[in-house]
């Protein structure tokens, strides 16, 4: 089977890559429903334009959580949405999705089954870490092991991969999103001043880069509890930084347990060749430093790390008989369960 598209599932946003071609659609994965009736009305950036501001009776809820597409019905209808604004013809259109290890073989075949009832003909998938560090300019298919850390929103994820498969990973159940609460909690008691979370994901992402200094700081939209009005006030870098401590740490705690124990000559392939860090929050403040501290070993940031498992999936859809052995568990309509 010819695969046309590729489906990032990510928690934070979900993004679409099509054969021979080099556009990437991105759009959150939120979606809100009208409470009691369970209806969607609203779906990607225009249900997460709601977050914090909700009208009464509507709740927003994602399609994907931790890596794992846990309201499949959700997700196959953003599919099928996408694809019609593309103008894919339904019955031609054959996807390859990303999926995360944590996924059981009944939640990837139910997500399956899912897509092939919005009219869609084919649904495979592919290992996200795997994806990831392809998208990386990784050589997957080598026997030399390589190293990859995913940092994402909602799921850290570490994984030694050699020959196009998974030697060895382990995942952190939070990512970046856990700085969000944090912050929410810093700004009411250092500052006294309330932030929302759309608020607060927006702050992590704009001071929490590396390459800031502690002095920077952002101005925002805060309720101020001593007068009970509203304000807009400067965030401090600072705070920011601070709320991703435990997360940075605990990543690069997580890689140097990964590669203990290896066989002699996957640690010496990673030796030499040492960890890529992917996803959005590959940029934020100290993890490249604080992995090469806790493992010794050299770490670079991938290029645009926020899109390299789409990049990856591009890769394998234009060329499909190079990464033919990283495509599992496909279904088909005609073949159908």
């Amino acid at each position: 089977m010819l695969w046309e598209y590729g489906i990032d599932a990510g928690s934070e946003n979900l993004r679409l890559v099509k054969r021979g071609t080099a556009q990437i659609v991105r759009e959150s994965t939120y979606t809100a429903i009208r409470e009691g009736r369970g209806t969607p009305f609203a779906w990607g950036d225009r249900a997460l334009m709601m977050l914090g501001r909700a009208p009464k009776g509507v709740t927003l809820v994602k399609s994907v959580n931790r890596g794992k597409v846990d309201r499949a019905h959700l997700f196959a209808r953003w599919a099928r949405i996408i694809l019609d604004e593309d103008e894919a013809i339904l019955k031609k259109s054959t996807i390859l999705v990303s999926v995360s290890d944590k996924m059981s073989s009944e939640e990837i075949e139910d997500m399956q089954k899912r897509m092939l009832d919005e009219g869609i003909s084919g649904v495979a998938v592919v290992s996200s870490l795997i994806a990831s560090a392809l998208g990386a300019g990784e050589k997957v298919m080598d026997a030399e092991a390589t190293c990859v850390l995913d940092v994402g929103a909602e799921q850290m994820q570490a994984a030694v991969i050699s020959g196009g498969r998974i030697v060895k990973s382990d995942s952190l159940p939070f990512g970046t999103s856990r700085a969000d609460e944090t912050l929410i909690e810093a700004v009411r008691a250092y500052m006294g001043f309330g932030i929302g979370p759309r608020t607060a994901r927006e702050l992590v992402i704009e001071l929490g880069k590396s390459d800031l200094s502690d002095n920077a700081a952002s101005e925002k939209n805060v309720f101020d509890y001593k007068d009970n009005l509203p304000r807009k006030k400067k965030i401090p870098a600072l705070l920011v930084k601070r709320s991703l401590d435990d997360i940075v740490d605990a990543a690069a705690e997580m890689c140097a347990k990964l590669i203990m124990f290896l066989p002699e000559e996957i640690a010496g392939d990673i030796s030499s060749r040492g960890f890529v860090i992917t996803g959005g929050g590959a940029r934020l403040m100290n993890f490249q430093k604080a992995v090469e501290i806790e493992t010794g070993l050299p770490v670079r940031v991938a290029e645009a790390s926020e899109d390299c498992l789409a990049k990856g999936l591009q890769r394998i859809l234009n060329s499909q008989k190079t990464y033919q052995s990283l495509i599992k568990g496909e279904m088909e309509e005609s073949r159908r369960p």
